[in-house]
């Protein structure tokens, strides 16, 4: 969205006062487009993150994380 703002804020005070409102909707709706798909797996990952931050695994759940990694580990090793 800031990407978006400041390529609108500056053609709209290059153009000023015949902002040329079409070209400045597909432009602005492409880059929305995009950054949007371009940077979503970080975005996903940092609010992941803030999620396990915010609510943090249970007992149980480390203790399921612990023994898949031990099978994991086993498995790979005879591979």
């Amino acid at each position: 969205e800031l990407v978006f703002a400041a390529i609108m804020v500056a053609t709209v005070i290059v153009t000023w006062p015949d902002v040329p409102m079409l070209p400045l909707l597909l432009v602005g709706l492409a880059v929305n487009a995009v950054v949007a798909v371009t940077f979503y797996p970080i975005a996903r990952t940092i609010w992941i993150a803030i999620d396990l931050l915010l609510h943090p695994l249970e007992d149980d759940e480390v203790r399921e994380t612990a023994e898949l990694r031990r099978i994991r580990d086993q498995t790979t090793a005879n591979v």
